[in-house]
């Protein structure tokens, strides 16, 4: 019989309160999806997921005019989210190579990314809220999020200028800042982490991640000064986005996060 992973049913995130009912009311753009675009009908399955960490097995009852009705199947107890929470603080880029950031970076598990603005940034800071731009990104993570089977939707904060990021990050967690600089060391080296450690979920890591042309020896100094670690990605110069996603999949690895998981269901 073929495995629930080589069939997979369709993910959809939901707002929390519809998994509260007996009867699952999805309208809005998503009605829309699955009933115009997929075109599911009674009878056909699907995982509901609401953003925080819980998934459903929900049966479709019947589509209507702006609303698919479901039916919860089974609760899904799902692991896949990482132990330790682990914080991208990327330099904004261009709308499509900072759209691929947030795509894979949400493939890979992170828990939150923080845009910042650096010294050799060529993104202008807008400080006002820009709705267009957060739906935007909201979509990628999501639609991310879903195909790669998460059941948390990562956090996208507003940009802010880098030494606001520094003075984010927590007392309890370790912190990198990838540099070409004197006194960088590989990554494993500044994480530390002992076997013991590896999927503990003991403190979060953030990951700091500069533009293309890297941070100034004066933000690195600034980040030093603050306990962040500078570490280097080898002789070779990355692009900022791919020195993003590969300082992000170093850490997963470390973490342990990279190693296969066996997921299982309970009826309701």
């Amino acid at each position: 019989m073929p495995s629930s992973l080589e069939h997979p049913l369709p993910r959809f995130f939901v707002p929390s309160r519809s998994l509260a009912s007996a009867d699952i009311v999805i309208d809005g753009d998503l009605a829309h999806r699955l009933g115009r675009v997929l075109r599911m009908r009674p009878g056909d399955r699907m995982i509901l997921l609401d953003g925080r960490g819980r998934a459903v097995e929900a049966a479709v009852s019947a589509v209507r005019s702006g609303a698919v009705h479901a039916i919860p199947l089974a609760e899904r107890h799902e692991d896949t989210e990482t132990a330790s929470s682990v914080v991208l603080c990327a330099a904004l880029l261009k709308a499509r190579r900072w759209d691929l950031v947030l795509q894979k970076g949400t493939e890979l598990g992170l828990a939150r990314f923080v845009p910042v603005m650096t010294e050799h940034s060529v993104v202008a800071l807008d400080e006002r809220p820009s709705p267009t731009r957060a739906a935007r990104w909201g979509r990628i993570v999501e639609e991310a999020a879903e195909q790669s089977r998460r059941t948390r939707l990562p956090t996208i904060s507003s940009p802010v200028p880098l030494e606001d990021a520094f003075a984010s990050v927590p007392e309890n967690a370790r912190a990198v800042i990838g540099c070409v600089h004197a006194r960088a060391i590989v990554l494993r080296d500044a994480l530390g982490l002992t076997n013991a450690e590896r999927g503990d979920g003991d403190g979060d890591i953030w990951v700091f991640v500069g533009p293309e042309g890297g941070f100034s020896p004066g933000e690195v100094d600034t980040a030093r000064h603050q306990g962040i670690v500078p570490v280097g990605l080898g002789p070779r110069v990355l692009r900022a986005e791919t020195a993003a996603l590969v300082m992000t999949a170093l850490v997963m690895h470390e973490l342990g996060e990279l190693r296969p998981r066996r997921m299982a269901s309970a009826e309701c």
